[in-house]
């Protein structure tokens, strides 16, 4: 069995009707791992949803069972994505020392509830973040992975939130960076997380909301009928159209001057190239692609039907993370050393907490979430 386990699915499931541009599609699939399919929203939804469904069991081994559970009829673009996670730690908890142990969920002034709770003792890395009074404690995995987890003093849901606000990668890897080597026992509840978010408002929030709009969706270059199936498709070509997105956009900013860039006015292009608020989105100036002069002009120069207009209905996203002992040698000897040192720290992630679990090497963050109530 391998000590760890890692398993990502992205998937994009498009409206009977349309055919992806065959660029777009052998970048999506050869470079990003991006499976594409077609699906009858409209006649056939459930057995959409069961193909979405089934492709997600495929991709996590019978893992994630469900992704999505309804859809309109009037879907014409779904993006799934999931992630499976299950690991080894570098050294097991101690099989026979997991039992209920109190759990606060709302802080220690509350009601507890009794979760299952690991145990461990030994050499970890450990950092004191006292600008948040926050315990940073890392459990190493195998190969080269690590758990890290975040205890504000007194924890409760509130001060984990906080957290959420304050921390960012810069503030991660400092942290990081200056953890310490410490001895430690660890008191760490045994979980099963599950759990499902649809991304729309996410990405709303954070400016991607013109893929939502029925009215302001640009994605012409991602469907089209106009492609026709023995052309001949070249590598070249295929990587060409990633850099040919941003050079169209900087160009049209010579000839738009009714740019929106969140919802304000500018006087000319040039205004809108220099601004700070200006962001690149796959390459595509945001700013210009939501232009109605823009867009009403690519509309006609593709064939797009305004009548049918294409834009993105869900971004689904599920986790699965295993939390568990994970294996038994080294058990006995790490019950002797528990018995022989005095630990320097002292951790019970008892309550409310932050878990971010980072691939060393290249320092990519596997996942990231907050544990309120590990029963739950």
């Amino acid at each position: 069995r391998k000590p760890v386990e890692i398993d990502v699915g992205n998937g994009i499931f498009a409206v009977t009707g349309r055919e992806f541009d065959r660029k777009y599609q052998y970048i999506a699939e050869k470079i990003y791992g991006i499976e594409t399919q077609y699906l009858d929203f409209e006649n056939r939804t459930q057995n959409a949803i069961r193909t979405i469904n089934d492709w997600v069991k495929r991709q996590t081994r019978g893992k994630i069972a469900e992704i999505v559970s309804q859809l309109s009829p009037d879907t014409m673009l779904v993006i799934a994505n999931t992630l499976y996670l299950k690991a080894e730690w570098a050294e097991p908890f101690l099989r026979d020392g997991t039992k209920p142990r109190p759990f606060f969920p709302d802080g220690p002034n509350r009601p507890s509830i009794n979760v299952p709770m690991m145990v461990h003792g030994g050499c970890f890395p450990y950092y004191y973040w006292k600008e948040m009074q926050t315990k940073v404690l890392g459990i190493p995995y195998k190969q080269d992975s690590t758990m890290y987890v975040f205890l504000p003093d007194d924890s409760n849901r509130a001060k984990v939130r906080g957290l959420q606000n304050k921390i960012n990668a810069d503030e991660l890897n400092k942290i990081i960076k200056n953890m310490e080597v410490k001895t430690a026992s660890i008191q760490f509840p045994k979980m099963h997380i599950q759990n499902s978010f649809n991304l729309k408002q996410v990405l709303e929030q954070l400016g991607g909301s013109s893929i939502f709009d029925r009215e302001k969706s640009d994605l012409y270059r991602v469907l089209t009928n106009l492609t026709r199936s023995g052309d001949d498709l070249d590598v070249d070509d295929a990587l060409d159209f990633l850099e040919d997105t941003q050079a169209n956009a900087e160009l049209e900013l010579k000839n738009v001057f009714d740019c929106l860039i969140t919802e304000k006015d500018v006087e000319s292009a040039q205004q809108c190239l220099s601004s700070a608020e200006c962001r690149y989105g796959g390459g595509v100036c945001v700013c210009c692609v939501q232009t109605t002069k823009g867009r009403k002009r690519r509309q006609t120069q593709q064939g797009v039907d305004k009548k049918s207009p294409l834009y993105v209905n869900e971004v689904m996203h599920k986790v699965d993370v295993v939390v568990n002992e994970k294996g038994t040698e080294g058990g006995a000897v790490t019950a002797t050393l528990l018995d022989r040192i005095t630990p320097l720290v002292n951790f019970k992630a008892n309550a409310p907490f932050l878990m971010l679990i980072r691939e060393e090497a290249t320092q990519l963050p596997l996942f990231y979430g907050s544990v309120y109530d590990p029963t739950a």
